[in-house]
């Protein structure tokens, strides 16, 4: 029989493992038969199944009768004695009873199923009932009821309950040593199935599983503890069951966005601590909403979706809400349409399509956000986007009147996923070798000249200030260069001096797609020209010249010929 001989003799509640002792002498046959005639009649609490305990674990030479008799004809209930080696001994409590563990040890109940299937009450040893022995009746009584309502109601009772249960009690006297003994099985039973049972058991689902239960389930309670379970062993069932792992399992993904399964560390760890340490559902969403696993998960949705660094102020905020019945979904929604993420999704599009999204744009990204896109997502979005494709043909339009090739744009949508901006590629594309070749053209097609490296690189700094391919043709056709090419090619070929408005003229017809060559052909081409040649040959050769001839002077005059050369 399991533990039915040991005694325990130190704390009225009869739960300390460390005060259980062995003792094995024969006692007086009389106060044997007393103690065989208590134990028979305080410990029969007809469990449901029951392994060990035997008729004859309650006669006078039982091991448990035996030692508790020797105990108390050696030493009475005021003091502490050895009754053998080191391995027995037992001890008064401080209050001066004798606290005996019962067979009741031995006994197990087989597995109650209630009528609702999410809950069963599972199988377990019946805690040991104390036996308490005294000369003290008054301070007997009061470890009796103080035991009961532990035992049942898993609390110490008020003074008044304390004093209400007296007469619950029932003190019998065990021998002519003046020591009694006391029955609280009624108390036990009144209590179990007492409305603060009930409600005190459905407290315990309500706290620990956030439901209630069954009143079947709560019914099938109130009878195993009639029966002499405890409470605190009907906590740990309520503690262990599904509904607890489930409550455990929605407080994570609802408070901190963290998916956890019945079998995970963290529920293993909250439900230790529901039975260690009292810790009840409601103090469990407290401590895990003010620890570290929520500060970090608030952090993280500052940073992934406004990207910003949340300071401790806005984390204790949101820690608060949490735990005050705020849910993680909602959260991250409140961020996703906050301030931060607005100006954040502005600023993208400005940063790398220079373009301001549109409003429901902007309503379109708080959405997605709230349903788990990050700023990690826009980025990569607006950088391959069709505003940006038509920035980066703009850009090299404006710039180097150039055409973007697909590759190109491809490896700027990917440079600006990367972290690039609008501003990035304005700079390379005025610093590259696309924006050199057109300055370069644009100088020899419109006043013959190769530009020098630093005329370039001035050029290309204007560009990447903010002129475009249209302002270098101005700048270039209503420049010096241009002026002196006019100048020169009126000279040349005319032997003219050019006005002030004929230069301005050819100037804008320059700027306006007209080229050097425009210039030199409509000069050597053109009437003056003609007129030039005619009055050459009828000088020199008496005639008018062939179409040919004339055809191969105004050539001669176009290319490097010069007026002179017909005088």
């Amino acid at each position: 029989m399991t533990d039915s001989s040991q005694i325990l003799a130190a704390a009225t509640s009869g739960t300390s493992s460390t005060d259980q002792t062995l003792a094995a002498v024969t006692p007086a046959a009389s106060t044997a038969d007393t103690l065989a005639a208590a134990y028979s009649t305080t410990t029969d609490t007809t469990p449901v199944a029951t392994t060990g305990a035997t008729a004859s674990d309650y006669t006078s030479n039982s091991a448990t009768v035996a030692s508790a008799a020797d105990t108390l004809a050696t030493t009475g209930t005021g003091t502490a004695t050895s009754s053998s080696s080191t391995t027995s001994s037992t001890s008064t409590n401080g209050s001066g009873s004798l606290t005996f563990l019962s067979t009741d040890t031995a006994q197990t109940t087989s597995s109650t199923t209630s009528a609702n299937d999410a809950f069963s009450w599972s199988s377990t040893i019946y805690p040991t009932k104390p036996f308490f022995v005294s000369t003290q009746t008054d301070q007997l009584i009061d470890d009796s009821v103080t035991w009961a309502y532990q035992s049942v109601l898993g609390r110490t009772p008020t003074s008044a309950e304390l004093s209400s249960s007296a007469s619950d009690i029932t003190v019998v006297k065990m021998d002519s040593y003046g020591d009694y003994y006391s029955d609280y099985s009624g108390l036990v039973s009144s209590l179990a199935q007492s409305s603060t049972a009930s409600s005190a058991l459905q407290s315990l689902f309500v706290d620990l599983t956030g439901d209630e239960a069954s009143s079947s389930v709560i019914s099938q309670g109130q009878s195993m503890l009639a029966a002499g379970d405890t409470f605190a062993s009907l906590k740990q069932d309520v503690v262990y069951s599904q509904g607890t792992a489930d409550a455990i399992i929605a407080a994570y993904a609802d408070k901190v966005g963290v998916t956890v399964t019945a079998d995970s560390d963290q529920v293993a760890s909250w439900r230790a601590a529901m039975v260690s340490s009292d810790v009840t559902l409601d103090g469990f969403v407290q401590q895990l909403t003010h620890s570290d696993l929520a500060s970090s998960a608030i952090s993280n949705v500052y940073q992934q979706k406004a990207d910003v660094t949340a300071w401790q102020g806005q984390i204790s905020y949101w820690e608060d809400y949490l735990a005050t019945g705020g849910n993680y979904s909602a959260f991250v929604q409140t961020i996703s349409s906050g301030v931060e993420v607005q100006d954040l999704i502005v600023q993208t599009y400005e940063r790398i399509a220079d373009v301001t999204p549109a409003d429901y744009q902007v309503a379109s990204w708080e959405s997605s956000f709230a349903s788990g896109d990050n700023y990690q997502d826009l980025i990569q979005s607006v950088s391959h986007g069709a505003e940006a494709q038509a920035l980066i043909q703009s850009v090299y339009l404006d710039k180097a009147d150039f055409t973007a090739s697909d590759y190109q744009i491809t490896g700027w949508e990917d440079s600006f996923a990367a972290g690039s901006g609008y501003q990035d590629l304005i700079q390379c594309v005025s610093h590259g070798e696309e924006a050199a070749a057109d300055i370069t053209n644009i100088y020899q097609e419109k006043v013959g000249i190769t530009p020098l490296t630093y005329q370039i690189s001035s050029w290309e700094d204007v560009l990447a200030a903010g002129s475009t391919h249209d302002s270098v043709v101005y700048w270039v056709t209503h420049g010096q260069e241009a002026a002196s090419e006019v100048s020169s090619a009126y000279s040349r070929i005319l032997g003219e001096t050019v006005s002030t408005d004929t230069i301005s003229d050819w100037e804008n017809q320059l700027q306006a797609g007209a080229s050097r060559t425009t210039l030199l052909y409509t000069l050597s081409h053109g009437d003056a020209a003609q007129a030039l040649i005619t009055a050459f040959y009828e000088n020199t050769a008496s005639r008018e010249p062939t179409a040919d001839e004339m055809t191969a002077a105004e050539n001669e005059l176009q290319g490097t010929g010069a007026y002179t050369d017909f005088t």
